[in-house]
């Protein structure tokens, strides 16, 4: 009887062993799963933003208006299908896995060199989009300020967190060693190189990758504040550059906070009461 016992759980154990971290990498991670914090971004300070876009010109604003209506066209356009930013890069058929590339072969787009994924791995958020930009006759026209190895690859620009019902929460920037191999460019190379980036096919969703596109050139001023912010924090660590990309205490460099339905509102505050100037 002990022998036959002995049997069961020497099949048993292993079988357990499988469903365990099955149910692991399926599960959305839980607060304190991967990070200490959760994903946390502050509230929107509406004057404070009004201000910020203030400074930009009427015809930059107009541009970043049509932007904006381009976004929240294509997000009532998946909404009526019950659909989000987010079912259109995952599989609806398949399991979750956490810190899996979705869709799985990535978005690459063959004549701008743009390319995205999302994932999942941080709590406080269903997941996040990294953008990249690999254009080498682009990148040549711009002096790095850290080469991790002497073959360049292609550059991370930013990262977009979402929330589960697919509403946009925020830009953040990384250190370079979360993606290793990444040259390393200045706030100003970054800037001119996102609005390089262009996902100009269909797959996986014509509908995504237009909002893609379009928030990048709604949230422009967002974007340049983050880079700076990006900055600010590898000068602050007190280390040579060299040594704080590769600092390991430091993943997320910096973050900003946005929302489509105010940032609209506020343009069109802002013209309507420069129109009434004119």
């Amino acid at each position: 009887m002990k022998k036959y016992t002995k049997c069961l759980l020497a099949l048993l154990v292993p079988l357990f062993a499988v469903f365990g971290i099955y149910d692991y990498y399926t599960t959305l991670p839980t607060a304190g799963s991967y990070e200490t914090e959760p994903v946390s971004y502050p509230s929107i300070d509406k004057g404070a933003l009004k201000n910020q876009l203030s400074q930009i010109n009427t015809s930059e604003l107009k541009k970043m208006r049509r932007s904006g209506l381009e976004v929240l066209n294509w997000q009532n356009i998946l909404s009526k299908v019950d659909a989000t930013v987010i079912s259109e890069v995952v599989p609806d058929s398949d399991p979750f896995f956490v810190s899996e590339h979705y869709p799985y072969d990535e978005v690459y787009d063959r004549d701008t060199e743009s390319l995205y994924y999302y994932h999942s791995h941080r709590p406080g958020e269903h997941g996040h989009f990294h953008l990249f930009y690999s254009n080498q006759e682009v990148l040549e026209q711009y002096e790095p300020l850290d080469k991790w190895d002497k073959k360049r690859s292609s550059v991370h620009l930013l990262a977009l967190s979402i929330h589960p019902d697919g509403t946009p929460l925020g830009f953040f920037s990384t250190n370079q060693w979360i993606t290793p191999k990444e040259w390393w460019y200045s706030k100003e190379t970054i800037s001119e190189l996102v609005d390089q980036f262009e996902i100009t096919h269909s797959y996986p969703s014509w509908p995504t990758n237009q909002w893609m596109n379009h928030m990048l050139r709604l949230f422009k001023p967002q974007i340049d504040e983050m880079l700076a912010k990006r900055d600010e924090t590898l000068q602050n660590t007190g280390q040579p550059l060299n040594k704080a990309l590769r600092n390991k205490k430091f993943d997320v460099l910096s973050q900003i906070p946005i929302s489509v339905e105010t940032q609209v509102e506020v343009i069109e505050e802002i013209l309507s009461e420069r129109a009434s100037f004119e």
